[in-house]
């Protein structure tokens, strides 16, 4: 489920950047850097908790933040126990990567509802795009 909302949710992102430039050039050149702090500051290159405070609304309007934190939770929240591959416990990674294991559904939500805003600022941008012409 996890893995699902998060593409159709990178589907609307897509749409949104396609719109935003006038030119196929212009949407390459903004598209990158607009992506990029969405993609440093989802958890997986720097931990959630230190991320800096000026970069917390990027962290939390970011799908890949609770798409990466939605699939760790759901792959090793369901070991309690010993993992072979990584000599921990499923809790233990959870924890280290300071991650909480009840936040599974409230990562789904705010999949689905990133989802449909996405979507929606894509379907107001072309529409006034399409007026303008």
């Amino acid at each position: 489920a996890v893995v699902s909302t998060q593409s159709t949710g990178s589907s609307g992102i897509n749409a949104e950047y396609g719109v935003i430039g006038w030119e196929p050039l212009d949407t390459l050149a903004i598209a990158p850097t607009v992506y990029a702090p969405y993609f440093l500051f989802c958890g997986m290159f720097i931990l959630i908790e230190n991320c800096p405070k000026y970069m917390e609304p990027f962290q939390m309007t970011s799908w890949l933040r609770w798409g990466y934190e939605g699939a760790i939770i759901s792959y090793f929240g369901t070991y309690g126990g010993q993992i072979e591959e990584y000599k921990e416990t499923g809790t233990t990674i959870i924890e280290e990567w300071t991650m909480n294991k009840d936040n599974l559904w409230f990562d789904i939500l705010a999949l689905v509802l990133l989802t449909f805003l996405f979507h929606l600022k894509a379907f107001a941008l072309l529409w006034i795009r399409s007026r303008s012409k």
